[in-house]
């Protein structure tokens, strides 16, 4: 009785779609590459933001010159930067986006050095002077020792907290 479910007319017909039907062209189309999505977005959306951060950054070091006291060239010069970037973010985009490509790809390089610093800060701060400190106190949290008169480790738990009602009232 095979067919009689229909999923070989389904099969017949899904194929039948254009998307599964043969491309005559043996040219690719050109791809946008500003128009793929990246986190949800199109790249350029994302090179805009860029653009718009990195001028807003150009203001505020503008003002801070400004504010101490320098002469008018610096904080002149760097807003025009500013204003220059948000233009190319937001008109030209594809001449920015190797720049964006780029302090990407440095950003996930510090990502990964700060996520190693972190780690081996926690361990040098936290970790190892909690266990020095539970050493030097004779302080055991977990019982690890040899015992080979025992079949099993398994620890009986009391049968008072196999209620699932406490699982309501956690705090």
């Amino acid at each position: 009785m095979a067919g009689q479910g229909g999923l070989a007319e389904q099969v017949r017909v899904g194929l039948a779609t254009p998307q599964h039907q043969p491309r005559l062209s043996l040219v690719e189309p050109k791809r946008n590459e500003l128009e793929e999505l990246w986190f949800g977005r199109p790249v350029r959306v994302h090179v805009w933001e860029f653009c718009c951060v990195l001028g807003t950054g150009a203001l505020i070091i503008a003002a801070v010159k400004l504010w101490r006291g320098n002469t008018l060239e610096v904080p002149f010069a760097l807003t025009l930067l500013a204003l220059a970037l948000v233009a190319l973010g937001k008109g030209a985009p594809r001449l920015m986006l190797p720049v964006w490509r780029a302090f990407i790809k440095l950003g996930h390089v510090m990502g990964l050095v700060m996520t190693s610093v972190l780690l081996f800060g926690m361990w040098l701060l936290v970790f190892i002077p909690m266990g020095l400190g539970l050493r030097i106190f004779g302080k055991q949290l977990m019982n690890s020792e040899f015992r080979a008169n025992l079949a099993t480790y398994w620890e009986e738990r009391d049968p008072r907290l196999d209620d699932f009602q406490l699982l309501k009232k956690q705090f």
